[in-house]
């Protein structure tokens, strides 16, 4: 449990600095443009890059 809120934590820092880094769209207009599905596969994307770059 530990570890999954721990992982969750650095998901989040991952996905905002990388949103600081390259995405210059404000998060706003991103998720009011975004389709859910599109949301979910950005999700997964992140998860199963940074779940492989963990291990």
């Amino acid at each position: 449990m530990n570890r999954l809120v721990r992982n969750r934590d650095h998901f989040y820092n991952v996905l905002y600095s990388l949103r600081h880094r390259i995405f210059f769209i404000p998060e706003v207009y991103f998720l009011r443009n975004a389709s859910r599905n599109v949301k979910l596969k950005v999700c997964n994307f992140f998860s199963v890059l940074i779940f492989n770059f963990e291990k």
